[in-house]
């Protein structure tokens, strides 16, 4: 039995006016499912074909492609193969055409039977579909509190740009360095690099302690100075694989790469909770308090 998956290509800045074909056969290990655990098959001579093909839906026309990759084997099995394989097409197609993407919220898959056998044991269930959701934040109510301060923040412009530029990133390593730099800009003084800078803060540890927990037989628990000094060393260590990208001896993070879902991620939320705390203390020290705060804004 083969199957053929069905994914959508964002074109970019490419023109597609015909399918494209190409056949190869690879060796050696690749990633397959075996029940909820992705394990490596080792293949010889495994053939994939790759089509890409112009969207014939009106309203995508001239704006995304289809890419279809057909195997030997079952959905349920060769699935993470063969998205990393698309994944590894788009990067490639990237290189050459600015803004081609691969959009992986909807994957189709078909079924396709070589025998008698399998169009029995098929059916008349031939497809399968994947989709992926992504849980959006719920919108905030907006709080008057936030415009009032706007005269008191005056003076961090280059921090608040910072923090902005960090979450616009639509790539989580870039979003990861710009959140550093703002924790940089906060506590890093004098010659000392970022982990001692970092540790010998009081507030940078306080605060860091409100942005996490540990969890000891089920049960969250309030970090250790251990447990706090333990993540500051993971901090500056992910950004250092984060900004720097060396191939032989596979040190660094690039776009795609499992770490960066796994890790850096989970991390930037830790370090944009401590950035966004800190900024806002600076704010706040700046407002006015007792009887001087009859004109805050009022």
């Amino acid at each position: 039995m083969k199957t053929r998956y069905t994914f959508s290509i964002e074109l970019g800045h490419a023109t597609l006016s015909e399918a494209v074909t190409i056949k190869f056969a690879t060796s050696g290990d690749i990633a397959v499912q075996d029940g909820k655990a992705i394990v490596p098959l080792h293949v010889e001579g495994f053939e994939v074909e790759i089509v890409l093909e112009p969207e014939t839906d009106e309203r995508r026309a001239g704006e995304w492609a289809k890419l279809h990759l057909t195997v030997r084997g079952t959905p349920e099995r060769f699935s993470p193969f063969v998205e990393r394989v698309a994944a590894e097409v788009a990067e490639h197609l990237a290189f050459y055409y600015d803004g081609l993407r691969l959009l992986g919220g909807m994957i189709f898959a078909e079924r396709i039977p070589e025998n008698d056998e399998e169009r029995t044991a098929i059916g008349d269930t031939p497809h399968a579909v994947k989709a992926s959701f992504v849980e959006a934040d719920p919108p905030r109510r907006f709080d008057r509190e936030h415009l009032r301060s706007f005269p008191y923040s005056l003076g961090f412009g280059r921090l608040l740009r910072q923090f902005a530029a960090a979450r616009a990133s639509d790539n989580m390593i870039d979003s990861y360095l710009n959140m550093f730099k703002v924790v940089e800009t906060l506590y890093h003084r004098g010659k000392l690099n970022a982990r001692e800078a970092l540790s010998r803060s009081d507030e940078f540890r306080r605060l860091l302690r409100r942005s996490f927990q540990m969890v000891a037989n089920g049960t969250p628990q309030e970090p250790t100075d251990e447990d706090v000094t333990a993540m500051i060393n993971r901090l500056v260590e992910t950004r250092d694989n984060c900004a720097h990208l060396r191939e032989h001896n596979s040190f660094g993070y690039a776009p795609g790469d499992p770490e960066v879902g796994s890790r850096v991620q989970r991390l930037y939320e830790i370090l944009t909770d401590v950035a966004r705390a800190a900024i806002q203390e600076r704010i706040d020290a700046k407002r006015p308090t007792g009887n001087d705060a009859r004109n805050d804004g009022a």
